[in-house]
């Protein structure tokens, strides 16, 4: 007997590094990420550039550091790097990105009292308990909690726990999107912003060349 049942095919969720570059890396569209990094720093900001994602080698045996989007806004550098596997190193991978752009930020001859603000926000699908849903991470003294240094600040978002919902208290609406399946974007009927944000995902799921890539 033949099964005339069409086959499902794969949907790939927003938190995907393709889909998650095309999408939030588009220079024609900067609000988008701009609206991304509003929601995790509760702070009013302006992104006038995107710039490219492959860090510059400091020696031939240094490996490649690719990242997801650095987004650029006036005096402050952000990085985001969304970590959809599970794996033990990847805060130390990430802390590596972070720490190449910051010191590779002033040029010579420059003061050191010029440098920009280094924001990295790690999107990471973590589905553990003891992760919270935000947190925020500084250099700071263990025993008086002094600031080491006053621009460099490290975000983590479990998206595993904003997943089912896209408003929340803490207004995670946009980060809501990464980790939905097709039906749970469906069902979304969110702001504008938000709108674009699910439409483009599932175009782009539509679109052969593109899930030939992401399959890849």
């Amino acid at each position: 007997m033949i099964n005339d049942k069409p086959v499902q095919k794969k949907f790939f969720k927003i938190k995907n590094d393709i889909m998650f570059k095309t999408i939030f890396a588009n220079p024609k569209k900067l609000y988008l990420i701009e609206r991304l990094i509003k929601e995790v720093i509760k702070e009013d900001i302006k992104i006038i550039s995107i710039k490219p994602t492959e860090l510059p080698k400091s020696n031939m045996k240094a490996r490649n550091k690719v990242l997801d989007v650095i987004a650029i806004s006036n005096g402050v550098n952000y990085n985001i790097e969304v970590n959809s596997e599970k794996s033990s190193y990847l805060r130390r991978r990430n802390a590596s990105f972070i720490f190449k752009m910051y010191s590779d930020s002033i040029p010579i001859r420059e003061s050191y009292s010029n440098m920009s603000k280094f924001i990295q926000i790690n999107l990471t699908d973590s589905n553990t308990i003891k992760m919270p849903l935000i947190a925020k991470y500084e250099l700071v003294s263990l025993e008086t909690k002094e600031r080491f240094i006053n621009n460099l600040e490290i975000y983590e978002i479990d998206i595993s726990k904003v997943d089912k919902s896209c408003y929340n208290e803490n207004g995670l609406s946009v980060i809501g999107l990464l980790n939905m399946s097709k039906d749970e974007l469906q069902e979304v009927h969110g702001d504008g912003i938000m709108e674009e944000i699910k439409d483009k995902a599932m175009e782009l799921n539509n679109d052969d060349d593109m899930i030939r890539l992401m399959s890849d």
